[in-house]
C-alpha cells in the first residue's frame, strides 16, 4: 500500500509568501493546505488534520498565531501536531509568548526556502521519533505481567518477594530465581568429640548409668 503523503497546513494572509511556501513545500513532496485566517486554520486543523503546521504570526480575523497555536496545543486532536510559528517579529517577548502558547520552532521573515525546508524536515524527524517512542512504551505496558490466580503452589501471589519494588509486579518471582535456603553448619574436624574420650557422668551415657550389680 503506498504511503500517505506528509501532510502541511499553512495558514499565511499574505499571498506572496503563501504562494512561496507552497511552491517551496509541494516541491519538497509535502501535501499543503492552505489557510488566510487564524479560524480556517483551526477548522483544517480539526476536521482534516496534518502533520505540521506553519502559522503567520499577524493572522487576521481575530486570532492571531499565537491564539492558534495555544487552542491546537489544548485540544487532544491536535496538541501533538507540531507548530511553527512565522513572524517578522523578532523579540524575545515575543518568542517567549510562542513557547508559552507551545510553539515548537520560529521562522523569522523574510522567508528562505532552504531554511523552512530545513525546520519543517527536523520537526517531522522529532515527531516521528516521539511516535515511535510511544509505541514501543505501549508495546512493553502490554508484555507486563500479570499476577496469576493466588493459591497455586510454586506460583508468585501478590506480595511475595517484595516484587512491587520492581514497579512491575511479578517480574522478581517470575524471572529471579528465589533465594536460596542457608545451608546447615557442619561441625569441623576440630570441634568432633574425640572417639576414646570418655563421658564426664555415667548420666550421659546413651542409656543412663550401669545396673548395680547384686
Amino acid at each position: 500500500m503506498a504511503q500517505r503523503a506528509i501532510r502541511i497546513l499553512v495558514a499565511e494572509d499574505y499571498s506572496a509568501d503563501a504562494e512561496l511556501l507552497k511552491e517551496c513545500l509541494t516541491g519538497g513532496g509535502y501535501e499543503v493546505h492552505m489557510a488566510a485566517t487564524g479560524a480556517e486554520a483551526l477548522e483544517v486543523a480539526f476536521c482534516q488534520g496534518a502533520d505540521i503546521i506553519l502559522l503567520e504570526v499577524a493572522l487576521p480575523g481575530g486570532l492571531s498565531g499565537f491564539d492558534v497555536c495555544r487552542k491546537l496545543k489544548e485540544d487532544e486532536r491536535t496538541k501533538d501536531i507540531p507548530v511553527l510559528l512565522i513572524t517578522a517579529l523578532d523579540s524575545d517577548e515575543d518568542k517567549e509568548r510562542g513557547i508559552q502558547d507551545g510553539a515548537d520552532d520560529f521562522l523569522n521573515k523574510p522567508i528562505n526556502i532552504f531554511e523552512v525546508l530545513t525546520r519543517v524536515k527536523s520537526l517531522l524527524r522529532v515527531r516521528h521519533l516521539s511516535t515511535d517512542l510511544q509505541r514501543a512504551l505501549d508495546h512493553l505496558r502490554d508484555l507486563r505481567p500479570t499476577p496469576r490466580e493466588e493459591g497455586k503452589p510454586g506460583e508468585w501471589r501478590p506480595g511475595d518477594d517484595d516484587a512491587d519494588d520492581w514497579g512491575m509486579p511479578g517480574v522478581r518471582a517470575t524471572i529471579l530465581p528465589r533465594p536460596r535456603p542457608p545451608m546447615e553448619k557442619h561441625a569441623s574436624p576440630s570441634e568432633a568429640p574425640s572417639p576414646d574420650s570418655s563421658p564426664e557422668s555415667p548420666c550421659d551415657l546413651p542409656n543412663g548409668p550401669p545396673p548395680e550389680s547384686t
